[in-house]
């Protein structure tokens, strides 16, 4: 791997931990009770997880900047959300 691809992986899951930052903020912003996974060990096992599966698609779809790289990592629950998600159930006209 070169210093890019480690700089992409970098970018993507850094992109991925903002989501969750800006997550955190916005509980800041409102009551400020934070939920109580944020103090279990699982839920940041599964979080970094996340995080590094943000780097791993901002690596393979190797975009032309780091914003692009930032963006997918951004939008990876997203992508993998949709990946988990059943297709629609065909209907017949």
């Amino acid at each position: 791997m070169t210093i890019n691809d480690w700089k992409l992986l970098a970018l993507g899951a850094f992109g991925s931990g903002c989501v969750e930052l800006l997550y955190a903020f916005k509980v800041y912003q409102g009551n400020g009770v934070f939920p109580k996974r944020y103090r279990r060990i699982g839920f940041w096992f599964v979080r970094t997880l996340l995080a590094v599966a943000g780097g791993v698609f901002a690596y393979l779809y190797q975009p032309t900047n780091e914003i692009l790289a930032v963006h997918i990592g951004a939008s990876t629950p997203l992508l993998i959300a949709a990946f988990a998600e059943r297709p629609p159930k065909e209907t017949t006209p």
